[in-house]
């Protein structure tokens, strides 16, 4: 019989991974919230695979074997721009594997403990650190919880009428490194309105703003990731300064009323 020769350290066993949550400090690193999209898995310090989550992905051989996770993002939501987290720290455990047979793990994520959170809002405080640019036409930035908000708590929300401009930034600038350190703008957001998203750049000659990315209307909530490391170096060259603020705009052209959900902001860098 054809299945008489196989060997069994040919058959491989299975893993499988739902998803991978996030733990964190809320003092220091913020909320809880997580946009991992895939997994990278390494067996005894060899590339197994990079698996979009959830997944079941077989692996050849048996016993106690050496497993390293990382978890992977969309880089700006971008599905063509796909990276492992580097800003997280990487998850080391010992699997025992037993050919045929599928086992499933739980992984949690963590912050490297040397990561600088700049600047982070939950919008869970009263007293928040958005405030409208002069460019923005509406009177305020709604705090809200309960329907629509993320996970039950407070979010901020903006309502657009026909030619309404929304734009928030920071209430202070910060420093940020540049020369290649790794430096990421999060957000959660849900929005009838695509979202543009950067950083004003100030400096001796002026500010100027500097958009990075146009995020996608959603009716869902999602956490992206911005990578804005070249992009905050290139500036740091061309005007000379490190000090920045993270914006987001949207406009609305339509005689359709649109909603603005935004979340979970952080400016971090390692």
């Amino acid at each position: 019989m054809l299945s008489a020769c196989i060997k069994k350290a040919d058959i491989p066993a299975y893993i499988h991974i739902d998803r991978i949550g996030i733990v964190t400090d809320p003092l220091k690193e913020g909320s809880a919230v997580t946009g991992v999209t895939d997994v990278w898995v390494y067996m005894d310090n060899n590339l197994q695979g990079v698996y979009e989550l959830p997944t079941d992905f077989p692996v050849i051989g048996s016993g106690k074997h050496n497993f390293r996770f990382l978890g992977g993002i969309k880089r700006n939501g971008q599905a063509n721009d796909r990276g492992a987290y580097h800003l997280f720290v990487p998850i080391d455990t010992s699997l025992t594997l037993v050919p045929d047979q599928k086992q499933t793990i739980i992984l949690l994520n963590h912050y490297d403990t040397a990561i600088k959170f700049v600047w982070k809002e939950d919008f869970e405080n009263s007293i928040h650190t958005f405030m409208k640019t002069g460019k923005c036409t509406l009177d305020t930035l709604y705090r809200l919880n309960g329907s629509g908000a993320w996970n039950g708590g407070y979010s901020a929300m903006d309502t657009l009428r026909k030619l309404d401009i929304m734009e928030y930034a920071s209430t202070n600038a910060y420093s940020l490194p540049g020369n290649g350190v790794e430096t990421y703008i999060e957000f959660s957001y849900k929005s009838d309105l695509p979202l543009e998203v950067g950083f004003f750049q100030a400096s001796a000659t002026g500010v100027e703003q500097y958009p990075v990315i146009i995020a996608n209307s959603s009716t869902e909530w999602k956490h992206l990731y911005l990578h804005i490391t070249e992009d905050v170096g290139a500036q740091i060259l061309k005007r000379g300064a490190s000090i920045f603020k993270p914006y987001i705009y949207a406009s609305n052209a339509s005689d359709t009323t649109k909603l603005v959900w935004i979340d979970n902001l952080k400016l971090i860098h390692r």
